[in-house]
């Protein structure tokens, strides 16, 4: 998603669904109304109707249709529960118990702040899943142990080698804690 300044473009956000696939054609078709935009991707293997199990690939070439929303797309925060803070005892373990594919109550139970924006665990998913911040380490994959992490130590204030150790992978294009204190900076 790009925005434009006078005749500058640039680059807000990276639209994708979290559970891509080589040919899924993501991108097929586009419809966009106010806030919102659809995705469609003609080829996922995905589960059938709203919200299934987005991890079944049994139904091929079913199709899929991602909803995003300028609130999700844009606000590439840490925030994660919207409350206008990126604390890591709410939003860090929102972001751990996602990457381990936590969901429902599991995700967001003594997790969001008491003064949420985003307090359902529906609204946790759409946004957690919306979000192109992940791959931290810049590896191509984010897991709990590596990116959730570095996330996690990096909302508690930890920085330099206190940040990185023994959490980044050894594949990284992004590997030092400048690098990664830059990149999560920006969120």
């Amino acid at each position: 998603m790009c925005t434009r300044s006078a005749t500058t473009w640039s680059q807000q956000a990276d639209l994708k669904a979290f559970n891509a696939e080589a040919n899924d054609q993501f991108g097929k078709s586009v419809a966009i109304a106010g806030d919102s935009m659809v995705v469609g991707a003609n080829f996922d293997y995905s589960a059938t109707g709203i919200n299934g199990n987005q991890s079944n690939n049994a139904a091929e070439n079913a199709g899929a249709a991602y909803v995003f929303t300028v609130d999700g797309v844009n606000a590439r925060s840490l925030d994660i529960d919207g409350n206008g803070e990126q604390d890591a005892l709410s939003d860090g373990i929102l972001v751990i118990r996602y990457l381990l594919g936590l969901s429902g109550n599991a995700l967001t139970a003594d997790a969001v702040a008491n003064n949420c924006k985003r307090c359902s665990h529906a609204e946790i998913e759409s946004y957690l899943g919306n979000l192109s911040i992940y791959d931290v380490d810049a590896t191509g994959s984010s897991n709990a142990f590596s990116v959730g992490l570095l996330i996690l130590r990096y909302l508690c204030g930890l920085t330099g080698n206190a940040l990185t150790d023994k959490a980044v992978e050894s594949d990284c294009s992004r590997c030092s804690s400048n690098d990664i204190e830059d990149y999560l900076g920006e969120l």
